[in-house]
């Protein structure tokens, strides 16, 4: 089995997803990073560059499930294990009262959220099988609770899944987290506070500072 560490990150290219592909780039390590835009992309990778990390830009949209079930041969013709995976990605809709939200919305909102963290699921874990120590994050942060009903809702939902997915991984190899993180500043909150949320905080997870990002660098976004 390689030694190299294999990490996914989804959304990678927002606040958070880049932050994380910051602190794990490296050497020896190959970061798969998955987000819908190619040009974003490829700026972290360039980002990304004097680390050495083996970097893989996957653009994808998820929204397209169908999509993400296809990716099952091309990454098992790039890799034989995943170590671990980050799930950054999420949608938040324009911020209206529910009953004025438009189907289209709630369901782009909800594939997003939660439909595609099921796809990935499948996808990965045949592959976090093959790792000693495999781990899978799922990561939140909340938004309003009033006005975003389809994003509140769906993020519940896919708390509920991690938790069942827990359940029945305790006793097995992967590790499952549900990371739900403080107010900080991103694209995605922006959108709900355009003057900035007075309840955002910097940027960390477990305490740890970003590596290879600068604390005055603006994340791609």
């Amino acid at each position: 089995m390689s030694s190299q560490k294999v990490i996914l990150i989804t959304g990678a290219t927002g606040a958070l997803g880049s932050w994380i592909s910051c602190q794990q780039a490296q050497e020896n390590t190959h970061l798969i990073l998955m987000d819908q835009s190619s040009r974003k992309l490829e700026k972290l990778e360039d980002q990304l560059m004097p680390t050495n990390a083996q970097v893989t830009l996957i653009p994808l949209d998820f929204k397209n499930l169908d999509l993400i079930e296809q990716l099952a041969k091309p990454l098992a013709d790039r890799v034989l294990k995943i170590d671990h995976v980050h799930a950054c990605h999420g949608m938040l809709h324009d911020l209206t009262p529910t009953d004025q939200l438009s189907p289209t919305a709630w369901h782009q909102t909800y594939a997003v959220n939660i439909h595609s963290l099921f796809h990935l699921i499948r996808l990965t874990f045949p592959f976090l099988r093959q790792s000693e120590n495999p781990t899978f994050t799922a990561y939140s942060c909340p938004i309003l609770g009033a006005y975003d009903a389809a994003y509140t809702s769906s993020k519940a939902a896919a708390k509920s899944l991690i938790a069942c997915v827990q359940a029945e991984q305790e006793n097995q190899k992967i590790k499952i987290k549900w990371a739900e993180l403080d107010p900080f500043d991103s694209p995605l909150r922006r959108k709900a506070f355009p003057n900035g949320d007075p309840r955002a905080k910097a940027l960390k997870i477990d305490g740890a500072a970003s590596k290879y990002c600068p604390p005055s660098q603006t994340p791609i976004q």
